[in-house]
């Protein structure tokens, strides 16, 4: 272990010690992008008895114990490690999964995207909320970023399982009952989920208040209350990205929804 990578986990470990023994747990890691339904799925997955974690780590996996970084993240969030699966979403690209690693530990991998016009206006809010510069250009740039990278991704660990996102809402009851099933979980995943402390808080996904309403909603969050325009090149640009995510999602996953 590198110097500075144990003074960063010492202050850890001597906290949690019990952290450090191997876990049987598998990994289970949501793929997808900022504004796409991740929060809502996770919040789902994470109130499940199987499956502990429910937010985004913000962890690479590129060093010796980033494992052991994952186990103290999830047990921190729901103040313990039970279940069957351990969970973590991954929105950015600067989280890679490297060889070593995924031979080390049982690793599944979920995919998931949403379309492009209703994710750039989303991402534009949460952007533009932040005062960041060109909120619609930088929407657009992680957006295209994105979709290319989760190409790699899935062409990394083919045979993993896709969905849009948006079927979390139009279509809910036969995406969980298509989950439970892949998962191979015991009892069956819910339409109704807990609403943990940092639900709706910002750092902690989506903080709309619709998350804190503990069951997912008939309708989406689209945006209905001002008319946001997206530039035609961006838009563009942006379903030529989701296209050719779509494609490969196609050629190296298994759809959950049949």
């Amino acid at each position: 272990m590198k110097a500075r990578e144990f003074l960063e986990l010492a202050p850890h470990i001597s906290k949690r010690p019990d952290l450090l023994r191997p876990l049987d747990q598998d990994l289970l890691f949501v793929l997808g992008h900022m504004r796409g339904y991740t929060s809502l799925i996770s919040l789902i997955l994470g109130s499940h008895p199987e499956i502990c974690g429910h937010l985004e780590c913000h962890i690479k996996y590129q060093q010796i114990f980033s494992r052991f970084r994952l186990q103290y993240s999830v047990s921190n969030q729901d103040g313990g490690l039970g279940g069957r699966y351990i969970l973590d979403k991954c929105l950015h690209n600067g989280t890679r999964f490297p060889k070593h690693f995924t031979e080390r530990n049982r690793c599944h991998f979920l995919f998931t995207v949403r379309q492009p016009a209703e994710s750039l206006i989303s991402i534009y809010k949460l952007r533009r909320r932040k005062l960041w510069a060109e909120p619609m250009e930088a929407a657009a740039s992680y957006y295209c970023e994105r979709m290319g990278r989760l190409v790699e991704l899935s062409r990394q660990f083919p045979g993993s399982y896709y969905f849009c996102g948006e079927s979390i809402i139009d279509d809910s009851e036969a995406l969980l009952a298509s989950l439970t099933r892949v998962l191979q979980l015991s009892t069956p995943l819910s339409s109704q989920y807990t609403v943990f402390e940092d639900a709706g808080k910002r750092g902690a996904g989506d903080y709309t208040e619709n998350i804190r309403r503990g069951k997912i909603l008939s309708s989406r969050s689209a945006s209905t209350e001002e008319e946001i325009s997206i530039p035609p090149r961006l838009l563009a640009d942006a379903e030529d990205a989701y296209t050719r995510c779509l494609e490969a999602f196609m050629e190296n996953l298994v759809p959950v929804l049949k």
